[in-house]
């Protein structure tokens, strides 16, 4: 018995594009808090990574997550 492929036509509505959005804006938060914290438990943590690394993790979580809530604010909004 064999099964024919069907071929499955879906539409790009505008829905689909705000969930998409949403889903992109949580991924960037919930990695920028995860960078955040990263950064504060090594900062806390007696023997830390280097000055460098620390600083480009903890300003690569504040970008993830400013640009996450921003677009998770501007999704509402509207």
């Amino acid at each position: 018995m064999y099964f024919e492929p069907r071929s499955v036509n879906v539409a790009v509505t505008g829905i689909e594009i705000m969930n998409a959005k949403q889903l992109f804006a949580i991924v960037l938060t919930i990695l920028g808090i995860g960078a955040l914290v990263y950064t504060a438990i090594q900062i806390l943590d007696n023997r830390s990574d280097s000055f460098k690394n620390l600083m480009v993790f903890g300003i690569l979580g504040f970008i993830f997550f400013s640009s996450g809530v921003k677009l998770l604010r501007t999704m509402r909004d509207t």
